[in-house]
């Protein structure tokens, strides 16, 4: 979000925090209030940023059912390396979602992104996974 709303020119804050994972040893960033985002803009441009870009239907209702599995199956994550090819999940709960393949660890991944910006991954097994 920071970062889109840069290159736009606008001066942002989101309270955050860092955290560390017990597993691999990395860290993370965290909003301490969710969906809180401080602008240095007038009310008018504020608006115009909001409704500037909406996300469409299915993508949203993919990227939140990606969300909402566990967080060894799926979750927020970085930016992705290098993705791989479009596909769609044909079988389980996440059947219909669109995004990219990934592997990680000889596990498969669906990912799915809103505004170029914020990824999130769920494990699918490959058979589950066409091309489009």
């Amino acid at each position: 979000m920071a970062g889109r709303l840069e290159k736009l020119g606008v001066e942002s804050y989101v309270p955050s925090e860092l955290r560390r994972l017990t597993r691999g040893g990395g860290s993370y960033e965290r909003a301490l209030i969710p969906s809180l985002v401080f602008l240095k803009a007038t009310k008018q441009r504020a608006c115009e940023l909001a409704n500037r870009d909406a996300v469409p239907d299915k993508q949203m209702d993919d990227f939140r059912r990606v969300l909402d599995l566990s967080t060894d199956e799926g979750g927020l994550m970085e930016r992705p390396l290098s993705l791989g090819a479009r596909v769609r999940v044909i079988k389980g709960v996440l059947a219909g979602v669109e995004g990219r393949v990934l592997e990680l660890r000889g596990r498969y991944y669906v990912v799915v992104e809103l505004f170029d910006s914020w990824f999130a991954k769920a494990s699918v097994p490959r058979a589950w996974l066409e091309t489009m």
